[in-house]
């Protein structure tokens, strides 16, 4: 009789830890993906904003201090900023087209945050190398690129197996005497730069005075 007892009970022992263990499996399951869904969320959320947030620089004039404060806000985010400040284009390796709004992405630019395609190290007058990117002329094969039509440039960032390019020295933009640097009152004109896929991926700047 004992022994039919302690068989039962057992066997209930058994059966209830199973249950136990069955449902706290069940907990844990779920809050991996309340978990997951919530993260999944939060990232859609931050891109949209983002996206939105750039929008502010879609064919716009701004003036210098916007330009830094942006290089500074978008430190570390997937984004690539493309500067062509006055130094530059006066520069005898840059390209000598100070405020030609209309050929936007044509030429030298430095580059922040994400590289893109083509981006090297470029000496210019002050003797110091610079992480620059020739945009080209706008042809199919540049760097940079305008189709009729499109109210963005077209670029390509730098991705290897995977890993994007970068360059988060922005020192220059605020060291006088640096061609990287950004007056405050100096005029940029901005425009977006997207993939091929039509993703907005980061801003070009122009100085224009």
């Amino acid at each position: 009789m004992n022994v039919a007892s302690d068989s039962v009970m057992l066997g209930l022992a058994v059966f209830l830890l199973a249950m136990f263990t069955a449902a706290l499996l069940f907990v844990v399951i779920m809050g991996q993906t309340i978990i997951g869904t919530g993260q999944n969320k939060l990232q859609g959320t931050l891109t949209s904003i983002q996206e939105q947030d750039l929008q502010q620089y879609s064919n716009m004039t701004k003036k210098g201090n916007i330009i830094k404060a942006a290089v500074s806000m978008y430190q570390g985010e997937p984004i690539t900023i493309l500067i062509k400040t006055a130094d530059l284009q006066n520069d005898s390796a840059g390209d000598n087209k100070r405020g030609q709004v209309m050929n936007s992405g044509e030429g030298k630019y430095f580059c922040y945050g994400i590289l893109v395609k083509g981006t090297s190290e470029v000496q210019l007058g002050d003797g110091k190398k610079h992480i620059i990117v020739d945009g080209g002329k706008n042809s199919t094969s540049d760097k940079i690129i305008k189709r009729a039509g499109q109210a963005f440039l077209e670029t390509s960032l730098d991705i290897v197996s995977g890993v994007k390019k970068s360059n988060y020295d922005t020192s220059g933009i605020v060291e006088t005497g640096n061609p990287e640097m950004i007056l405050d009152n100096a005029l940029f004109y901005c425009q977006l730069l997207k993939d091929n896929t039509g993703k907005t991926v980061g801003i070009i700047a122009t100085q224009q005075k």
